[in-house]
């Protein structure tokens, strides 16, 4: 039970420091911190004010399969997202929110060619790679070979926004090779 509220306590911490304004023990401690909050307890809004999402994020995914590396469409994973959170009167986090999530974590951890430029780089890619594995399985028959992922994002309109602005920005990721 002490084990318990230990742990409790320092997620509680922990919390407060990762989502608090900036301040002398969040900068001290700002490695720590966010090794225990990311990738998997990563919050987007700030301690007092809501951090509102600015744009649409879809993300898709293809695949090669088989022996013939033959080629699938591309997928819209947010669709399913989509689709299991529109009629369920009580939508899970995970289910609403885990591919966007895990996005805006490899976005942060990577260079837009996918160049790995942070210290957690290598866990958030393993995290997208995983989640979009497992969304993509349902719609391909075989053995994924590799997956290959894109990402379009449209800035929601607002006052001040442009035509060019508001067009989808699409950005397509390097092919992974899975390990068999």
């Amino acid at each position: 039970m002490l084990a318990t509220a230990g742990a409790a306590a320092v997620h509680l911490t922990a919390t407060f420091f990762y989502n608090a304004p900036s301040n002398v023990v969040s900068q001290r401690y700002h490695a720590q911190i966010n090794w225990w909050m990311n990738p998997l307890l990563t919050q987007n809004w700030q301690l007092f004010a809501p951090n509102p999402l600015s744009e649409n994020v879809e993300i898709d995914a293809r695949a090669s399969v088989g022996t013939s590396a033959a080629l699938t469409g591309w997928v819209d994973l947010s669709a399913d997202d989509q689709a299991a959170s529109t009629h369920d009167p009580a939508p899970s986090h995970l289910t609403m929110n885990a591919l966007r999530n895990a996005w805006m974590e490899y976005t942060g951890t990577h260079t837009y060619a996918g160049q790995p430029d942070a210290p957690l780089a290598a866990t958030s890619e393993a995290y997208l790679r995983s989640l979009v594995l497992g969304y993509l399985r349902p719609h391909v028959s075989g053995s994924i070979d590799s997956l290959q992922v894109r990402f379009v994002v449209t800035l929601v309109p607002g006052d001040g926004r442009t035509a060019q602005q508001l067009a989808a920005q699409t950005q397509t990721l390097p092919w992974w090779v899975m390990n068999s």
